[in-house]
């Protein structure tokens, strides 16, 4: 499981060496996290990797092709797989990540390092469902005329709206905020397509990826409550129905419960009170012993608050 947590120095105004967070008007640094979870026990293992770096604001006036040319903050990514490595021989590894881990050269980091993708959609990017044509080079997409065997690409989003219900599921969403514990009905469907690199990819050869997706949602939620509507993107191989609610428990399990709380470290002064810190910050090695603790302690309820799948 892999996030990025915000530590705010802002209450240090003399610290030094420190960039924004936020949007922009508090000072700090970013942490970059891996912790290792037992898919099947939910337990936390260890922190894998962890990576500091410092947000760069984009040049004033800077253009989408020269943004594509410099380093940028989604490369810590790609930077913690490649830390991270081949799993042994037999055994199976996993990069689970919220909507931040929807960047190409992170999936491509992780077919490289022989492990697996499980993340959240956050662009609609460009698919198609050619998926017998496997890594064969995609065309960049210039305005021309197509030949009648090449599939025009669509908007991911547009390709699953077509797919049918699959499965139907009830699952317990626990409190969180000022939102109240309660049942919802989740559709799902799910298929198979081939991901096009990005137009600014920096792959001469444009091959493609290709990925299961998961589309699972609330058609019908109570009056007043936004609804629940995920897209997954995996290269776990998923056949099966079970196969599928599998994939989406998983990232529940590490990304889901855990992802809807804040993502912020605050350090305050000596003496002075502080703020509650967010229980995203348990992603780092103090937090990650507590957990151990209480698991340790059968305190179940107290560590799984984090790690416990929303579907049982």
């Amino acid at each position: 499981m892999q996030d990025t947590t915000q530590v705010d120095y802002q209450a240090h105004p003399k610290t030094t060496g420190l960039g924004p967070i936020g949007n922009g008007t508090h000072q700090g640094f970013l942490l970059q996290s891996v912790l290792a979870i037992e898919p099947g026990s939910h337990e936390v293992l260890g922190v894998l990797h962890q990576e500091p770096f410092l947000r760069q604001p984009a040049p004033k006036g800077e253009r989408s092709q020269q943004r594509a040319q410099r380093a940028h903050e989604a490369q810590v990514w790609e930077r913690a797989v490649a830390a991270i490595g081949s799993p042994p021989a037999g055994v199976q590894w996993i990069h689970v990540g919220d909507r931040g881990s929807d960047d190409f050269a992170f999936m491509r980091a992780c077919e490289a390092t022989r492990t697996h993708f499980l993340i959240r959609v956050a662009q609609d990017r460009l698919v198609d469902e050619e998926v017998q044509r496997g890594q064969e080079p995609v065309k960049p997409r210039p305005h021309r005329t197509r030949r009648p065997e090449e599939q025009q690409p669509e908007p991911l989003k547009q390709v699953v709206a077509r797919w049918p219900v699959r499965g139907a599921q009830v699952v317990d969403v626990p409190p969180a905020h000022e939102r109240q514990a309660r049942t919802a009905q989740l559709s799902l469907s799910w298929g198979q397509v081939r991901l096009h690199p990005p137009q600014e990819s920096k792959d001469p050869d444009r091959r493609p990826i290709v990925v299961w997706v998961l589309h699972v949602w609330e058609a019908q939620p109570p009056e007043g409550v936004e609804a629940l509507e995920w897209y997954l993107l995996t290269s776990v191989p998923t056949q099966s129905e079970s196969e599928a609610w599998q994939r989406v428990q998983w990232w529940c399990s590490g990304i889901g419960s855990a992802g809807r709380w804040k993502t912020i470290i605050t350090v305050s002064r000596p003496g002075a009170a502080s703020r509650p810190v967010s229980c995203r910050a348990m992603r780092g090695c103090v937090a990650c012993s507590a957990f151990w603790l209480l698991w340790r302690c059968g305190s179940y309820k107290c560590a799984g608050m984090l790690v416990r799948p929303l579907i049982s």
